[in-house]
């Protein structure tokens, strides 16, 4: 049994939006994903303002303990935990939330998103609006007139160095509510993060090994063809 890391003694500040590294980590994590055969396919939405009982402890360390017990539903499905996700937030109470893109495999996934939503219902009670769970879509976006990725359009809330040079890559910054013009708010503590699957050090060690097998086959086929190179075709017998 793990053993309790104890309360967050992480330094916390006000995050007034997701930063340009913190865009790049994001569409880092993603390629990742979809390079190791895990890609992001599913989108994952929770209010917490839905629930019948607001939390009272602080948003960051409430939706912590969301993932936490999100990951631990994966693991025990031998799924595993690859996502990213960002929080959003807008001027009014209770008003942030959370959005997350993950990993569900093909096979099973119409059931496997259903037993997910009762599961998050049965542990956060709530109304019907409080998590939506779907497949990783286009989202029409009416202030760009444009139709967006379903992850970057859960990037919207940037700062403004975070939006990209001009081009088709340029993501679009949210400063306000499309549905009642509410100001975009900051929020406490971390604004975004990915699993630690998709770090950048298990990049890096996957990177790794994918040369040293790549070396190694080509070792393999070096020493093959020298060895055939070195076998000498017999004289016929007069």
């Amino acid at each position: 049994r793990r053993r309790s890391r104890g309360p967050d003694k992480r330094r916390k500040s006000w995050s007034k939006g997701i930063t340009s590294r913190e865009r790049k980590d994001l569409l880092r994590a993603d390629r990742l994903a979809s390079l190791i055969g895990r890609p992001l396919n599913t989108t994952l939405d929770f209010h917490p303002n839905h629930l019948d009982t607001y939390p009272t402890e602080d948003m960051d360390a409430f939706l912590r303990g969301f993932r936490t017990r999100l990951s631990t539903y994966l693991r025990r499905r031998k799924i595993g935990c690859h996502w990213v996700w960002t929080r959003e937030n807008y001027e009014g109470e209770r008003r942030e939330h959370l959005h997350m893109v993950l990993h569900l495999p093909p096979r099973g996934r119409a059931n496997l998103k259903a037993d997910l939503e009762v599961c998050i219902r049965r542990l956060y009670p709530g109304g019907p609006d409080l998590v939506r769970i779907g497949e990783r879509t286009n989202v029409f976006n009416p202030q760009t007139r444009r139709w967006e990725d379903g992850l970057r359009y859960r990037m919207k809330q940037l700062q403004g160095d975070a939006v990209g040079p001009p081009g088709p890559t340029r993501l679009n910054r949210e400063t306000r509510s499309r549905y009642d013009g509410a100001p975009v708010a900051p929020v406490y503590g971390k604004r975004c993060g990915v699993s630690d699957s998709l770090s950048p050090k298990e990049e890096q060690t996957w990177r790794a090994a994918r040369r040293e097998h790549f070396a190694s086959t080509a070792r393999t086929g070096i020493g093959m063809v020298a060895a055939q190179e070195g076998v000498r075709t017999p004289e016929p017998l007069n």
